[in-house]
């Protein structure tokens, strides 16, 4: 099933956390007495508040708007009017989620998001469910959503369970996954916390089968059960 969805093996894809950037903008930018631009190569842009000062809408238009179609945003703290990125198809957030807190400020054509919140780096904040989740269900052509949860302290309550598991119907790829970076098998401080993300992914995964009365989704539990995966 990998071949139709954006990411079909997760281990692969690097963390999206800068300790180096090359900035391939800057090579795009249009020279003051050239009226057109032909069609460029850059695919990925890789954004960074820490690295990069400058916010992406104030480069100009022109060079962005279309060529890009995979964006990375890391540690953003508000929400980025990147509407006009008009080929933008792909977005991973790392430690950005605030940047979804306002649909309107995003492109319409956006398919995939991937989400992945580190609790021990720098800008992280629980999101505000109904919020996020309210956004992302006026995205017409969205139809992936993958959360990833890093070294998560606790898991998350019964009542953010119910609002996840309501809205995941809406995409065709929902995926919830906590996640650490230590092995947490031999007696780890996180083994408790992790047998509580555990038992939660178990309690989404009953909630939004039970809200699927007319059409079972097909879905896939990892091993230690802290992942879930589920197709509509």
């Amino acid at each position: 099933m990998w071949y139709t969805l954006p990411w079909g093996f997760d281990e692969f894809f690097y963390e999206y956390l800068p300790e180096k950037w090359i900035i391939k903008v800057h090579v795009f930018e249009k020279p003051e007495k050239v009226t057109t631009i032909g069609q460029s190569s850059l695919r990925t842009f890789d954004a960074s508040s820490q690295m990069w000062p400058l916010p992406i809408c104030s480069l100009p238009h022109v060079v962005l708007s279309d060529c890009i179609e995979t964006l990375n945003l890391s540690y953003y703290n508000t929400p980025i009017p990147i509407n006009f990125l008009s080929t933008l198809r792909n977005i991973t957030l790392a430690n950005s989620i605030n940047c979804l807190n306002d649909c309107s400020l995003l492109p319409i054509t956006i398919r995939s998001i991937r989400i992945l919140l580190f609790y021990t780096h720098p800008n992280y904040m629980l999101p505000n469910w109904p919020v996020v989740f309210d956004s992302l269900s006026k995205l017409s052509e969205l139809t992936s959503l993958r959360i990833f949860m890093y070294d998560l302290p606790k898991t998350i309550d019964d009542r953010n369970c119910q609002t996840i598991a309501k809205v995941a119907r809406l995409f065709s790829d929902f995926g919830f996954y906590f996640r650490y970076k230590f092995d947490v098998s031999d007696g780890s401080e996180f083994e408790t916390i992790f047998n509580d993300h555990a038992k939660f992914i178990t309690q989404l995964c009953h909630c939004i089968l039970s809200l699927c009365l007319d059409k079972q989704p097909y879905y896939s539990v990892d091993n230690e059960h802290c992942g879930l995966t589920m197709w509509f």
